[in-house]
């Protein structure tokens, strides 16, 4: 996150926190990624003798049908233990996650108001029920749509993409050194389908975590602001969001591995019946106005070209750069809007140029 804190102890703190949730987030990924890594190894012998009977067999041989179902056929049981160490991870995470929430959640409130004894700050403070959070978001629960999905589906898609892609080469004429290229391709593809899950499913337990313990406080928060990462790989959608207020009615929902984040906004200490105490605001400005800092080559790289001239040609507003879609398992999320849905067919006027 590229976000200046610019001397606010709330984005000095928020700096942190998300320093600290990258940290867990890196070490997750690097336990699957060599996980599935061994899961690979374990196939390179079937690899090998798939192509060996291509190399030896004519095309409908059944030595080389046979190297081929046994290559699948590992492929589906070496995914399958993978989708375990998978769904014993998510969920391992999701409960650190759930404890984090809560205790990053006191922190930023801590730092929005510096002001107020810790003392009396903690002895209001409601504490996270974890079992009212599982209980609320279906995603989190082991027996859930998630969970059931890597289990139940997960080794079923991943086989059934490697399959697809090697009888694709098989009726090409597919040469037996193209099979070890092929297998990482498609395998890769399974392993990023593998990350998107894990860190999206991570990173949205601790949001609804958070959401939860700011309306369990609303006593001292009112609302929340949308924070993101304001860097190049930043999505319009994000950008567009950045720095907007949202009442506790609403709920951060970011796309699949979104790095967004959510600060509280407090109340008064004045609405705390405190006197003589400076009241504090951080200045958050809003992602249009660091986006319209930013060079136009830069502008246009993460636009797109089209989007970005008709951004430029003032054909729409910045705020409707932001979609909101149905995910089956998180439900409502956001997303960056197509120049068509922006437009409609007046957007083909702006490709081409």
């Amino acid at each position: 996150m590229t976000f200046p804190a610019g001397g606010s102890p709330l984005l000095e703190r928020m700096l942190q926190v998300r320093q600290a949730m990258n940290a867990r987030d890196a070490a997750i990924l690097n336990r699957l990624l060599r996980d599935y890594l061994a899961s690979y190894n374990n196939l390179k012998a079937s690899i090998l003798a798939l192509q060996e009977a291509v190399e030896a067999a004519g095309p409908g041989s059944l030595a080389r049908l046979a190297a081929l179902q046994s290559l699948l056929d590992g492929v589906k049981r070496e995914i399958a233990r993978f989708a375990e160490i998978l769904a014993e991870n998510i969920e391992q995470a999701i409960q650190l996650e759930i404890e984090m929430a809560g205790i990053d959640t006191l922190a930023l409130t801590q730092a929005m108001l510096p002001g107020l004894e810790t003392a009396r700050l903690m002895a209001d403070w409601a504490r996270l029920d974890k079992r009212t959070v599982y209980n609320l978001y279906g995603f989190l629960d082991p027996d859930g749509p998630l969970f059931a999905m890597i289990r139940n589906q997960f080794a079923d898609d991943v086989a059934r993409m490697v399959r697809q892609q090697l009888l694709s080469g098989f009726v090409e004429g597919m040469h037996s050194n193209e099979i070890a290229r092929i297998m990482a391709k498609a395998l890769g593809v399974g392993l990023d389908w593998a990350l998107t899950m894990a860190r999206t499913a991570v990173i949205w337990s601790y949001r609804v975590s958070t959401h939860q313990m700011y309306l369990a406080n609303s006593k001292y928060i009112k609302g929340w602001y949308w924070i993101s990462a304001l860097d190049r790989r930043t999505c319009m959608s994000c950008i567009a969001l950045h720095g907007s207020f949202h009442s506790l009615a609403e709920i951060q929902n970011d796309h699949h591995r979104g790095r967004c984040f959510s600060v509280p906004d407090t109340v008064s200490y004045a609405d705390l019946g405190l006197v003589g105490i400076e009241e504090f605001q951080p200045h958050i400005p809003a992602g249009e106005e660091w986006f319209k800092k930013q060079t136009d080559a830069l502008q246009r790289e993460m636009m797109g070209p089209a989007k970005w001239k008709a951004w430029q040609d003032g054909a729409f507003e910045f705020d409707q750069l932001t979609k909101t879609y149905t995910n089956p398992i998180y439900g409502p999320m956001k997303r960056e809007a197509t120049l068509h849905e922006i437009l409609g067919d007046k957007a083909n006027i702006y490709y081409g140029k």
